[in-house]
C-alpha cells in the first residue's frame, strides 16, 4: 500500500480519535463526516469510493467498528484506541527487515570467520604434528 494511502488511514483513525476525547465518549462518525474532516482538517480530497475503501480496511484491521451499514457510521475500537498509525507501523516493520538484514551480514561474516580460523588451526596442527615428527626422527633418533 502507498504511503500517502497509509497516512489517509493514519488521519481517518486521529480524527475518530480526536472526536472521541473531545466528547470523552466513545464517538461516532459517518463516512460522509469523516470526508468533511479529511477535507477541512487535512485538506484531503478523496472520493467516497476510495474513502468507502479506506474504511473498510479500517474495519477489517479492527480499528474502527461500523454501527449502522445502513448509514455507514463508524466508531473507533479499543485496539484502534491504542493504535499508533500504518506510517509507525511501516517504520517499524522497515526497521525491523534491515535489523534481520544486518543480523544476516553479520552471521556471514562470522561464519567465514570460523572457516579461516578453522582452516588456521588445521594448518598449525598439521604444523605441530611436522615439528614433531621431525624432532623425534631427527634429532633423538639420529643424535649429532
Amino acid at each position: 500500500m502507498s504511503d500517502l494511502k497509509l497516512q489517509y488511514l493514519d488521519e481517518i483513525i486521529i480524527i475518530v480519535k480526536n472526536q472521541s476525547e473531545l466528547l470523552q465518549a466513545n464517538y461516532s462518525l459517518s463516512s460522509a463526516a469523516i470526508r468533511l474532516y479529511l477535507n477541512i482538517k487535512f485538506k484531503i480530497d478523496i472520493s467516497s469510493a476510495d474513502l468507502n475503501l479506506l474504511l473498510e480496511k479500517l474495519v477489517k484491521d479492527g480499528h474502527l467498528a461500523m454501527l449502522n451499514n445502513n448509514a455507514a457510521i463508524y466508531t473507533l475500537t479499543y485496539k484502534g484506541a491504542f493504535f499508533e498509525g500504518y506510517v509507525k507501523q511501516k517504520e517499524l516493520n522497515d526497521l525491523n527487515i534491515k535489523s534481520l538484514e544486518t543480523d544476516v551480514e553479520i552471521r556471514k561474516m562470522n561464519e567465514i570467520r570460523i572457516v579461516r580460523g578453522t582452516w588456521g588451526l588445521v594448518i598449525a596442527t598439521l604444523g605441530l604434528i611436522l615439528w614433531e615428527m621431525i624432532k623425534y626422527f631427527h634429532y633423538e633418533h639420529h643424535p649429532f
